[in-house]
């Protein structure tokens, strides 16, 4: 299940072939009319979430897969909108009150973090930060350090699939010695000593290899790079982002 998260997924489907400046383009519409299109917007991106999967080739499993990975923080954004604020003096006119809302949110929050995995599914990590930075490259006229922001975004990406995978290993190890890795108040402080503490020791491992690597290959910062597979956008890259740019003022509108 963890390999999948914020992993390539590797297919045939159109929008695999889609310029990475497009993708953002979905992503910033689909967040766009989730957030500010009220409750018409919250059934339009949600009906097009699973639309998204569908074209790309990937189960909707992957969807659930990726809302299970995240549930700890989306009962606790429930549990806190449903009881934060609380003026009401009755406990169950405020949860009657307050249900809906939180529920609301929640669906909102669930979509964002699928269309933010959806992104990473169909576009490599290296054409997710191509793409990025030639959409900031505006900014370059405002001093702003755009390359180092985008290797950053490119480590982050590289690095949370493979921290992922490692932790899923230190499980599986401990499994196998009979030890079964659960988070509880009693074991608490043995769950850190035995999983975080070799996970965080990784890491820094991992990092300082990347480091290593970097130098070696004459990375410096500032310089000028050449990338590999230069962006071109197609046609029907445009009529994607034309297609963005009506929902979004279709939303304002309306």
């Amino acid at each position: 299940m963890m390999a999948t998260i914020g992993t390539y997924y590797p297919a045939d489907s159109f929008w695999h072939h889609c310029d990475p400046r497009s993708k953002f383009g979905v992503v910033l519409a689909l967040i766009a009319v989730l957030l500010g299109g009220g409750n018409t917007g919250l059934v339009v991106g949600c009906l097009m979430v699973p639309m998204l999967f569908v074209t790309s080739q990937i189960s909707l499993k992957i969807a659930g897969q990726i809302l299970r990975k995240f549930k700890w923080l989306i009962g606790v954004t429930f549990l806190a909108n449903l009881f934060f604020p609380w003026p009401f003096p009755d406990f169950w006119q405020g949860l009657q009150s307050q249900c809906a809302p939180a529920v609301l949110v929640t669906i909102r929050l669930s979509a964002l973090l699928v269309i933010a995995m959806w992104l990473s599914l169909v576009t490599r990590p290296t054409a997710i930060v191509d793409g990025l930075n030639r959409l900031l490259k505006p900014f370059d006229l405002l001093k702003l350090p755009i390359e180092e922001l985008s290797l950053v975004m490119m480590l982050v990406l590289r690095f949370i699939p493979e921290l992922m995978a490692e932790s899923e290993t230190i499980m599986i190890a401990q499994r196998i010695r009979g030890i079964e890795p659960k988070l509880t108040w009693r074991t608490s402080h043995t769950w850190i000593q035995s999983t975080m503490i070799p996970l965080v020791i990784g890491s820094i491992r991992k990092s300082a290899a990347m480091a290593i690597a970097m130098e070696a290959r004459g990375y410096r910062p500032g310089a000028p790079r050449t990338s590999m597979e230069e962006l071109k956008l197609k046609w029907s890259d445009w009529v994607v982002m034309a297609l963005c740019a009506g929902l979004v003022v279709w939303m304002i509108l309306f």
